[in-house]
């Protein structure tokens, strides 16, 4: 067989999302990014049809897309957080932006990035849900010196992180078990 059956294809976009977003899926995290080939985006938007869940294209190329995953009212409540909107005002979000308009320009930061045309958009990981003080760490840092790595690298509170890396994996190992059997 040439091309894989529309059911196999499902299977395996099933099986990407949850490796790569279960915590999302299962609203505990309010977002992530999900990397597949060209062509799996129409199994994607089926696989993610009536579930609540949101999906947007951040970046075709190199043979890859990066669609950013996230669960809308979770991340909104994220991103309204005062600490979170004064630091997405330094990389050009307005307090007056819709969810919309951040991702649309977040997605615009993401793909300058990954043409080589600007620096890495920072601000992207406060819209992956990741802590503030992590965020901060990591630019401070340049991405040394962290305590932890896991979903994101840690430089305060590592118990924390422990327990919600923990949180993540355990939702992983749970929506995989749900695909199998």
């Amino acid at each position: 067989m040439l091309f894989p059956e529309r059911e196999d294809l499902e299977k395996d976009m099933q099986r990407l999302a949850a490796e790569q977003c279960a915590p999302v899926m299962f609203g505990i995290k309010p977002s992530n990014l999900l990397i597949i080939d060209p062509g799996y985006d129409p199994v994607l938007m089926s696989v993610v049809a009536g579930t609540g869940l949101k999906i947007r294209c951040f970046y075709f190329g190199g043979g890859r897309q990066v669609w950013f995953m996230y669960q809308e009212k979770m991340l909104i409540r994220y991103l309204s957080r005062p600490e979170n909107r004064e630091f997405m005002q330094e990389y050009g979000y307005t307090a007056d932006m819709s969810l919309g308009q951040i991702l649309m320009h977040a997605a615009q930061r993401f793909r300058e990035y990954k043409k080589g045309l600007a620096p890495f958009p920072h601000e992207m990981g406060i819209i992956l849900g990741y802590p503030l003080e992590d965020v901060n760490g990591f630019m401070c840092n340049q991405g040394k010196n962290y305590l932890l790595s896991g979903y994101w690298k840690v430089y305060y509170r590592p118990a924390n992180a422990r327990r919600i890396f923990k949180e993540y994996d355990e939702a992983t190992e749970r929506m995989i078990k749900e695909l199998v059997g």
